[in-house]
């Protein structure tokens, strides 16, 4: 991902704020040790074992931020970036850039979201909610108790315990092991797709597609639509 990616088209104001710290914790136990010239790790990729490190030495691997190299408590530009993290879904952006300034050992923060910004946990969430709500507005129409769909909504929206007493107070028959056919008293049957009554187990985890463009664009979700009974 180019730098130009992430710094262009910005829709929102960059928030910024200043520490004396880094942001991730085991980095701030490391820079405390830093300040307080105790041994650190060497880096495994030029050693192994623990060292004494300058400042200038601690920071000698890192990159500056081209696009934001100022530091925001002394305004120089002698800095180095620290950690930067970026997340990708369906064109629309969120980072977080966290830069080390060598003179006054201050470190500063700035973060970015787009205002439609959403993981694909989140996105695909709305989805199902909205299939769900599609069902409840239509399947009712095709027949069956009016009475009898509504109780089956609140059972399917409720806890378990819950749930069982509304059917039991409707009088409905729980027909299918997997709680998706029903009868009532009269002995119509009334069927409930399966994503009426849980979140799928496959949904897409915002964790997974940090600091990654592929995001959720990849992932095919089944085509679910709810039947006429």
């Amino acid at each position: 991902m180019s730098l130009a990616d992430v710094t262009a088209n910005l829709r929102a104001p960059v928030e910024t704020a200043t520490d004396n710290k880094p942001i991730v914790k085991v980095h701030a136990v490391e820079w405390a040790k830093i300040m307080a010239g105790e041994p650190v790790e060497i880096n495994p990729s030029i050693g192994h074992g623990y060292k004494v490190m300058s400042v200038k030495e601690w920071a000698a691997r890192w990159k500056p931020n081209e696009a934001y190299p100022e530091c925001l408590v002394c305004g120089s530009h002698n800095t180095k970036e620290h950690h930067f993290t970026q997340t990708w879904c369906r064109g629309k952006k969120k980072w977080e850039s966290e830069t080390l300034c060598l003179d006054c050992h201050s470190f500063t923060k700035r973060s970015y979201c787009d205002p439609d910004f959403k993981t694909p946990e989140d996105f695909e969430k709305e989805r199902w909610q909205s299939m769900r709500e599609e069902f409840w507005d239509t399947e009712p129409h095709y027949g069956g108790d009016r009475v009898i769909w509504d109780a089956l909504r609140a059972a399917a929206e409720a806890d378990l315990r819950t749930a069982k007493l509304i059917l039991q107070s409707a009088g409905i028959v729980v027909a299918a092991p997997d709680m998706t056919t029903y009868y009532d008293e009269r002995g119509r049957m009334y069927v409930l797709p399966k994503y009426v009554l849980s979140l799928p187990t496959n949904i897409l985890r915002t964790s997974s597609i940090m600091g990654s463009r592929k995001s959720a664009n990849a992932v095919e979700l089944p085509q679910l639509t709810a039947s006429a009974l």
